[in-house]
């Protein structure tokens, strides 16, 4: 009875770990198609400005969502130490998607019928252009382990332990309580790891143990080693 018990326990923990890889593909598939959008939308924005057209409607878009952006991009977005084009000063923990959507629309405001205005406005552009594409970079190679990691039972059983360790924070992402930044940093933080390897080490040897020859066998004849070892 204890081997179909545990048997059931394993296809258990493997059903729960594949559950958490798909929605965790799922989750991040939607990020990428929300990068998209906002790319597509700040490319928009950018070209007619470069037309020396100021889009109001799509600069008003860009702000108003810059804020998730800038937090689903997490430290890809933020610059230890940026210096804007043009200037003589630096900043510290730049947040590039939040800062620098409203820095184009001053430097066009200041600079937009220069030339040396325009070379500048085209640098932030990049800029922020540039660590958009890699974090969508990021989320493909993610979602392609994901896709990988789906196909494989084995890691099914391992993701399904590590998810009950992780349950608190990820229910908390799930709820919407805290950020996928915050998310992905808790989740990949060396403590968390070191406890979900030993669970996932300790529950898989249990488990193949009793499935084999049972727990209490088991035991027996470890005790009887110890005593002949004595």
């Amino acid at each position: 009875m204890q081997r179909v018990w545990a048997i059931i326990g394993l296809v258990l923990i493997g059903i729960w770990g594949l559950v958490t890889l798909i929605f965790t593909a799922w989750k991040t598939s939607k990020r990428r198609d929300y990068a998209d959008a906002f790319l597509e939308k700040y490319r928009e924005f950018c070209n007619s400005l470069l037309d020396n057209e100021f889009n109001g409607e799509l600069y008003q878009w860009l702000k108003l969502n810059s804020a998730k952006m800038q937090n689903d991009i997490g430290d890809y977005g933020v610059a230890k130490v940026y210096k804007p084009a043009g200037a003589n000063y630096a900043f510290k923990n730049y947040q590039l998607i939040v800062n620098g959507i409203g820095t184009i629309r001053d430097l066009y405001n200041q600079f937009g019928d220069l030339r040396l205005g325009r070379g500048m406005i085209r640098d932030e552009i990049l800029a922020i252009d540039d660590v958009i594409l890699t974090y969508i970079g990021a989320l493909d190679t993610e979602l392609d382990d994901l896709f990988s990691q789906i196909k494989n039972p084995l890691i099914w059983i391992r993701e399904g332990i590590r998810s009950i360790v992780t349950f608190p924070i990820s229910f908390s992402y799930w709820t919407g309580l805290i950020q996928y930044r915050t998310y992905n940093k808790l989740s990949r933080n060396i403590i968390t790891k070191i406890l979900s390897f030993v669970l996932t080490f300790v529950g898989l040897i249990g488990t193949i143990i009793t499935i084999v020859t049972g727990y209490i066998p088991f035991i027996d004849k470890v005790k009887k080693l110890v005593q002949t070892i004595n």
